[in-house]
């Protein structure tokens, strides 16, 4: 009775594996950004990063599981208590978040995926803890995750809804950070518009600053969003033919 009264783990044990966890999480996340934003290794650089994105996905939760039951073990029955009716009275979410962080892990849903949803057709744009946003046709339109397992969904051919395009870009910057060439390949690489399977080929002139860019675009709707996205980063863009 002793131990379910004052538990086995104390606030200090609690704050440690906190700072530890979180540690781990934000250290995951800046791997993911350097080797997303920064070439080292090639194609096996993608590889290992990619399978970094799903550890920190799988991470999180783990993560909140062990932190909720140490603070269960804290005081057994008080935190036992208040957190049963948390989640009891949070079910729903808890249901939710746990089904988006397993279609997180299904590479076939990511930014840019064209999807079909009950009566809703888009493209995603956005993916949180919690729900996901379509653009459709009428506007955005945000769908938990508990909703579009339930309804179902069909994902769009990228193939015939997206295309080549050959893209110019003058990079009108007076201070760049890297070579042209280099600079545009680890933004494009990255970016939710393009089809990754595909190549992208470029060809920069050092000494006039620009570049010809030959790749393929998941959805004709992103061809504005791609070039939106390199004229904010600087650089002159405009579509020569697709």
């Amino acid at each position: 009775m002793k131990y379910w009264q004052e538990g086995i783990y104390s606030w200090g044990h609690f704050v440690t594996i906190l700072i530890v966890l979180v540690g781990v999480y934000f250290l995951l996340k800046l791997i993911i950004r350097i080797g997303g934003n920064i070439g080292f290794i090639g194609k096996t650089q993608e590889r290992v990063v990619s399978f970094l994105r799903h550890v920190l996905i799988v991470f999180e939760p783990i993560g909140l599981v062990v932190l909720l039951a140490i603070l269960v073990l804290i005081s057994p029955i008080f935190h036992g208590t208040v957190l049963s009716l948390l989640l009891l009275s949070n079910i729903s979410q808890i249901r939710n978040y746990f089904m988006g962080r397993m279609l997180l892990l299904n590479e076939a849903i990511t930014i840019g995926t064209p999807i079909k949803s009950g009566e809703k057709k888009g493209t995603i744009i956005s993916m949180d803890r919690f729900c996901l946003c379509i653009r459709t046709l009428e506007g955005e339109y945000y769908m938990n995750y508990q909703n579009l397992i339930k309804e179902g969904y069909l994902i769009s051919n990228q193939d015939q809804i997206g295309g080549n395009y050959m893209i110019s870009i003058i990079d009108r910057r007076k201070h760049p950070k890297m070579e042209l060439k280099n600079e545009l390949y680890h933004i494009l690489r990255i970016s939710p518009f393009i089809v990754p399977e595909r190549k992208i080929r470029i060809d920069a002139s050092l000494e006039k600053n620009n570049a010809t860019v030959s790749l393929a675009i998941r959805n004709m709707d992103h061809v504005n969003d791609l070039l939106a996205h390199l004229e904010d980063r600087g650089f002159e863009v405009r579509i020569i033919n697709n």
